[in-house]
């Protein structure tokens, strides 16, 4: 009767006090990537055409807003890709007006290759001072 008594007192001993083996396996380590901070936004983007009685001819206006991480100042330069279907029509710059605000206004006769009422694609580009960019894609209007 002792010996179960001892044999049961050792096996709960040996279960209470053993070892914890801990196997250290490596995980595997996730991609380093590296953002870039300074960059340009294009928050948003218009285009309009309209008929002008001083030119008599309808006239073209692109508008974007863009900001930067950085600042607008950061800003180097807005262009206006226009494409119907997939030949480049033309491409126009847009100059900075106030703020964080580009603008620019295109005779349609004199100055474009684009008929008011067509389709088209307007892709907005904006570049900063490092040759960083951001796109902004407006379908078409009529």
């Amino acid at each position: 009767m002792y010996i179960k008594y001892i044999i049961s007192s050792l096996i709960l001993l040996l279960t209470l006090a053993g070892c914890d083996i801990v196997i250290d396996i490596p995980q595997p380590t996730k991609p380093v990537v590296i953002v870039e901070y300074d960059y340009p936004i294009l928050h948003d983007a218009n285009v309009v055409c309209r008929w002008d009685n001083f030119y008599y001819d309808y006239v073209w206006e692109f508008d974007a807003w863009v900001d930067h991480t950085y600042g607008p100042r950061e800003i180097a330069e807005i262009w206006v890709d226009v494409w119907h279907g997939p030949q480049l029509v033309n491409s126009f710059p847009l100059y900075p007006d106030i703020g964080s605000h580009w603008d620019s206004d295109w005779i349609e006769w004199s100055e474009t290759s684009l008929y008011c009422g067509d389709y088209y694609e307007f892709e907005f580009v904006a570049y900063d001072w490092h040759g960083t960019e951001d796109h902004l894609l407006i379908t078409s209007i009529h």
